[in-house]
């Protein structure tokens, strides 16, 4: 399953949410490749964590 996550804040703002998003990943990726510039693929640990991430991420 596929989940993109789209970033809207700037260079400077992004760059501050970095250990925020690490911290979050590392405790759910079982690793992660960047398949181009600005994408990194996650890949989980299992399919119960990546329906907690589909969760986390869902707007509001």
């Amino acid at each position: 399953m596929e989940i993109p996550i789209a970033c809207a804040l700037d260079p400077g703002e992004a760059r501050a949410q970095l250990g925020e998003w690490r911290s979050l990943l590392a405790g759910a990726a079982h690793g992660w490749e960047r398949v181009g510039p600005g994408r990194l693929e996650v890949v989980p640990e299992s399919a119960p964590v990546l329906d907690e991430f589909a969760t986390l991420l869902e707007p509001g």
